[in-house]
């Protein structure tokens, strides 16, 4: 049996690659968040439960159109409910919940919950979107 010994400059390189793995993985937090609330005319679609942190871009879709986006946070915090409706042809944050609601169930540690009720007379969405924790290129390449 061999013993392999690595040279220092060999070391360096795959413990800089592992590194560069483990952050462009996302695997220190959470990587670029894509999520989309969808609805037909009068329908409230299903809860969705995304992580509670800040940097959140939202944008809207009436009837496969751009739409406008009035009153949301950037900023979720943890167990926290949002209710967002679409109404007049607009759609805005209608409000929170605060925790310990007996009615609603909140959501885990760490997360929040969105909600959405569209009350337009055509199918609407609402997309929420945040960028990877380190913006440079090569920690993107995972994530597409």
């Amino acid at each position: 049996m061999t013993n392999l010994k690595l040279s220092e400059d060999w070391l360096a390189t795959i413990i800089g690659l592992a590194i560069v793995l483990v952050i462009g993985a996302g695997l220190l937090g959470p990587g670029p968040q894509n999520v989309s609330l969808k609805a037909e005319a009068g329908e409230s679609a299903s809860s969705v439960t995304v992580p509670a942190v800040s940097g959140w871009k939202i944008s809207g879709t009436l009837d496969g159109e751009k739409a406008t986006v009035e009153n949301v946070p950037t900023s979720l915090e943890s167990m926290g409910v949002y209710l967002f409706q679409c109404d007049g042809d607009t759609l805005s944050l209608v409000g929170t919940l605060p925790l310990g609601t007996e009615t609603v169930e909140t959501a885990p540690a760490g997360k929040a919950r969105l909600e959405f009720d569209n009350q337009c007379s055509a199918a609407a969405s609402l997309t929420f979107t945040t960028d990877a924790a380190i913006r440079w290129p090569i920690f993107n390449l995972l994530a597409r």
